[in-house]
């Protein structure tokens, strides 16, 4: 995937048409990498970004919205706004990939129902968990945040 991300930011970047207007182009994720590719491939290109967050945390200024520094709007970005009007967006999280039929196997964030997304191009940009060395007594909760998502910059100004 690192590779297809590369060919794919390089090609935007240089404005090469590696893409066809016809293919189904689906990007995992709302976060650094995915964002980059929305922002920077060509808006007439049909997107689907399938993602359990609906916008783009600038991460690094986390900890100034947890001190009141910052405002938590002044540090997101609806991903809908970087889409160009044939692209969509999912919230869902990606539970099963199959490249043999091109699909994904996908639940709603919402009311947990599955579906299939069809794909010819596949980005994966997903984020990852904390690693906590099976250390028992960091675990994220009870005033332990890994300070990755709004939510926990909230709940520590809170």
């Amino acid at each position: 995937t690192n590779v297809m991300f590369r060919t794919l930011y390089r090609a935007a970047a240089l404005g090469k048409p590696t893409l066809q207007l016809n293919e189904r182009i689906v990007i995992l994720g709302s976060g650094w990498g995915g964002y980059q590719i929305v922002l920077n491939l060509n808006k007439n290109i049909p997107l689907t970004v399938v993602s359990p967050s609906n916008h783009f945390v600038f991460t690094p200024l986390l900890p100034s919205t947890a001190v009141g520094t910052l405002e938590f709007r002044c540090i997101q970005e609806p991903i809908r706004n970087a889409l160009g009007p044939s692209s969509s967006y999912v919230q869902a999280k990606a539970r099963k990939l199959d490249p043999e039929t091109k699909s994904i196997l996908c639940e709603s964030v919402h009311d947990e129902q599955q579906f299939e997304i069809q794909y010819d191009k596949l980005v994966i940009a997903v984020g990852v968990k904390t690693n906590t060395f099976g250390i028992e007594s960091i675990k994220e909760g009870n005033g332990i945040y890994f300070l990755k998502h709004l939510y926990h910059a909230r709940q520590i100004r809170n």
